[in-house]
């Protein structure tokens, strides 16, 4: 339950529109140096792994070649023909 001093100064808080959000969020990165909008997968993968505490996910690349893997059977090997003979 709020007390009436809180219940009083968050009904006074003034949420900033978009548009001032936009603003600040350019003048941020453009007096850090860092772009406005990140596109870079391997980036992307990073931040998302820094703000859930999971695992950085391999970029498209990687995952595709490794979806490829093992989506295609095993061929067998000489060990495995010699083992189906003896059975």
């Amino acid at each position: 339950m709020l007390t009436e001093e809180l219940r009083a100064t968050v009904e006074h808080i003034v949420m900033p529109s978009g548009e001032e959000i936009a603003a600040w969020v350019a003048a941020s990165c453009a007096a850090q140096g860092v772009p406005l909008i990140v596109a870079d997968p391997t980036v992307l993968s990073s931040v998302a792994a820094l703000v859930t505490g999971s695992r950085p996910r391999r970029s498209g690349a990687h995952r595709s070649r490794a979806i490829r893997a093992k989506q295609v059977p095993r061929a067998a090997s000489r060990s495995d023909d010699r083992a189906s003979l003896q059975a």
